[in-house]
């Protein structure tokens, strides 16, 4: 089951070629679900059921810039700059709610938890020397007594 489905395509989009059907449609809705399971596998468990809004937006969105994309590489040679923004702010919101800064909330307000061993946060590792340390810990430094 797709996550958006060709009528949500075609809110708003009374410009679609009229021989462009469902089915066609369809195709890009599938796409855009492969790719959203895809990138969020390793942290949910996928599909989602019941699909949580957030998840609807994203899919609705990918799968018409998807579909713009094909439309584009059959008949211009370039995209839109609308549309690769697009694409570029889909991913930029899947790797979120990796990442944990974006909650997946359900249409019943209840937070999707990521699977029980997914580890979503930063790392500390960097080259710079660290705040605190084994001799001191405290992160004031000492005034002198």
């Amino acid at each position: 089951m797709s996550y958006s489905t060709p009528a949500d395509l075609r809110v708003g989009r009374r410009d679609l070629p009229s021989s462009i059907t469902d089915e066609d449609l369809q195709v890009f809705c599938d796409r855009a679900t492969v790719y959203i399971n895809s990138k969020l596998a390793r942290a949910y468990d996928v599909p989602f059921s019941p699909v949580p809004p957030l998840i609807e937006q994203i899919a609705t969105d990918l799968s018409t810039y998807l579909f713009v994309e094909a439309m584009y590489s059959s008949q211009k040679p370039n995209l839109d700059e609308f549309y690769t923004q697009l694409k570029e702010r889909l991913d930029k919101m899947l790797d979120e709610v990796l990442k944990g800064d974006l909650d997946l909330v359900g249409e019943d307000g209840l937070v999707v938890k990521p699977k029980p061993d997914w580890k979503a946060g930063f790392s500390t590792t960097n080259d710079q020397e660290p705040f605190f340390t084994l001799d001191s810990p405290n992160w004031l430094p000492e005034w002198g007594d």
